[in-house]
């Protein structure tokens, strides 16, 4: 078994509205409505380096950003599923979007754990973990005080709620487990099962995530493979 670990020095950031428009793609709509104006995200210096041209293009998505904060999701970790490269450097990591873990994509990984210790105390935030099932992947979104399940077909789309697969989380609730097993996915929050999801995970399939949490919001992120 392989264990992958996670650093929470690795954080990733939210984008206005404004920040879709500027690279030309559409972020998720839960991020749209959602004003941050007085913050700004503070973008990892050794993702540039100091010409003239890298410099203003770091200030141009610090203006334009909603959040601030490191990349949650780091590219050396993660894949984007849609990469964003402005000016030649690829921002993935400083939006919302969907990232294949890379261990997942090898052909000897079974998922068998995740492990996250967050603080959800911004409106709308929210990670969702995805696993391979028979029928396509198994979306399982955390908010901070409701955990729900989600089914999604093989190849993308849109997702759909899994019937009785939504769960208000008891106050103090603030370590969350995903634990494969032979039938299905036990959903457990601070040492307590509070969903099972009877859908076995597939073998040898990509595990996938988006998020908008921040660092000074994460204390744990982990997969076990």
């Amino acid at each position: 078994m392989r264990r992958a670990i996670l650093s929470s020095k690795t954080v990733v950031s939210t984008l206005a509205v404004f920040a879709a428009c500027f690279v030309g793609v559409l972020l998720d709509e839960r991020v749209r409505n959602h004003d941050l104006s007085n913050d700004r995200l503070r973008v990892r210096g050794e993702l540039f380096a100091h010409s003239p041209q890298e410099l203003a293009l770091r200030d141009r998505i610090e203006k334009l950003s909603g959040l601030e904060g490191r990349p949650l999701l780091s590219l050396e970790d993660w894949s984007p599923v849609e990469p964003i490269v402005v000016d030649g450097i690829d921002v993935s990591n400083l939006f919302v979007g969907e990232f294949s873990y890379k261990p997942s994509l090898g052909r000897d990984f079974a998922f068998s754990r995740f492990v996250l210790d967050a603080v959800f105390t911004r409106p709308e935030t929210f990670f969702e973990l995805g696993v391979p099932v028979e029928s396509g992947s198994l979306v399982v979104r955390f908010s901070g005080s409701l955990v729900e399940a989600f089914s999604r077909p093989a190849g993308g789309g849109e997702l759909t709620p899994i019937s009785g697969m939504k769960v208000s989380l008891p106050a103090g609730c603030g370590r969350y487990e995903v634990i494969a097993s032979e039938v299905g996915q036990s959903v457990v929050c601070s040492g307590k099962t509070v969903m099972e999801i009877k859908i076995p995970n597939r073998r040898n399939g990509r595990v996938f995530a988006a998020s908008n949490l921040t660092g000074g919001e994460l204390r744990e992120l982990y997969i076990v493979g």
